[in-house]
């Protein structure tokens, strides 16, 4: 007997040891090697990453890190590519992946759809996992080189909980590389809190900055409830626990696949194996979601405020301002059960921001529609909006756009 548990506590280490890496077992302070570093082509001593001018990116899916056909490309202004005969002045975009169009082709992007319809060139300065707050700067920096009449900022509900951020692995896990700026409330308005991390060769001693990131990451207190919860998912726990044992080992085969996926080791079809990981992905996207609504709640002082920030630079710069909310498919699912995630913030901003045009994504279209199609409007149900979904968000935003 003795034998055996010491062989349990040895293989608890061993698995909690490789999927740490990934991010699935919480520990503060992961290993960060100069390799990685390296490999951070896009950091930013402002903004804590944003894309290279003239660059090439391989267009890949968010769960099998599977390449796409296509490369998209970002130009010398530092947005996206498109190869599109218009010129530049009526519409730009700032925002996340989801402004960015992520696993989206080139010509299949809200901006291509609407560049068309609006014959002008639609600038897409989206960035993965962008916060509002760095969607601003980047804006407040980028709009004297790219004026346009039409400002829109689009962003998903997680960005509630980017903007509480300095260091993107308290609130995911793994992102041992995200390092950002963020603002505070002092006085009754905005403080920046620059991006702690001036060079990359910092993130060797980030170990060193943990005071600074308690204090100041707003998300530290529920990456630390995490943890504490999953200290007691070792193995002699799963052991005994069948419901805990049956999502854990769903957890396990779900990196197993996407690794054997991404090294080409065996040819698993993409499809088969992300409908063996729906289970864990469904259960990890509500809990996310359920804390997205709470902080909804909470913070939503400093919504506000950035949401404030926006108006007065538009009315300074003299653009009109909007602000297009993309729930993703969870975030559907959560509300259509009857849940609040950010409706009464969206109506308080309503009543402080008449000037800007707030347009919702669910409450505009997606509410009305079966579920089977809004399947159909995301890549495999939790990715980036498919064609149909940039497609019909292009429909939407034309209605606001006059020429």
């Amino acid at each position: 007997m003795k034998w055996i548990v010491i062989v349990l506590l040895f293989l608890d280490i061993l698995i909690k040891r490789k999927l740490s890496k990934k991010g699935y077992y919480l520990i503060e302070f992961p290993r960060i090697t100069k390799k990685m570093i390296k490999k951070f082509t896009t950091f930013d001593a402002q903004l804590g990453w944003c894309p290279i001018p003239n660059s090439h990116k391989k267009n890949v899916s968010i769960y099998t890190g599977v390449p796409f056909a296509d490369i998209y490309s970002i130009d010398a202004y530092g947005s996206r590519l498109l190869n599109i005969p218009f010129e530049r002045g009526f519409v730009s975009t700032y925002g996340d992946s989801f402004c960015l169009c992520r696993e989206a082709p080139e010509n299949a992007t809200f901006q291509a759809f609407l560049s068309k319809r609006t014959h002008s060139y639609v600038s897409n300065y989206g960035v993965g996992n962008y916060g509002l707050d760095q969607a601003l700067l980047r804006m407040e920096s980028q709009f004297l080189k790219d004026k346009t009449k039409h400002v829109i900022i689009a962003i998903t509900p997680l960005t509630i909980e980017r903007i509480l951020s300095v260091w993107k692995h308290y609130s995911e896990p793994g992102n041992v590389l995200g390092a950002k700026p963020r603002f505070v409330l002092q006085n009754g308005g905005l403080k920046l809190i620059p991006n702690f991390i001036q060079c990359p060769d910092e993130f060797l001693r980030i170990k060193k900055k943990e005071k600074f990131l308690h204090q100041n990451d707003g998300n530290y207190r529920h990456f630390l409830k995490q943890k504490q919860k999953q200290n007691l998912s070792s193995l002699l726990y799963l052991a005994t626990n069948k419901s805990l044992r049956d999502f854990e080992f769903t957890r396990i085969s779900y990196e197993i696949a996407k690794r054997i996926r991404k090294n080409h080791i065996l040819a698993v079809k993409e499809e088969v194996f992300l409908k063996a990981s729906q289970s864990y992905i469904k259960e990890e996207k509500r809990k996310e979601t359920i804390y997205l609504a709470y902080l909804y709640r909470t913070e939503a002082q400093l919504f506000i405020k950035l949401i404030e920030r926006f108006i007065n630079f538009s009315e300074i710069h003299k653009f009109v301002p909007h602000l297009l909310i993309l729930p993703t498919y969870d975030h559907i699912l959560f509300m259509r059960e009857g849940n609040k995630l950010y409706h009464d913030v969206i109506r308080d901003i309503k009543i402080s921001c008449p000037k800007l045009n707030i347009i919702d994504m669910y409450d505009k279209s997606w509410r009305f529609m079966n579920l089977d199609v809004i399947e159909s409007l995301f890549v495999n149900k939790f990715g980036h909006h498919s064609t149909k979904g940039n497609h019909i968000i292009s429909d939407v935003l034309q209605e606001y756009l006059s020429v």
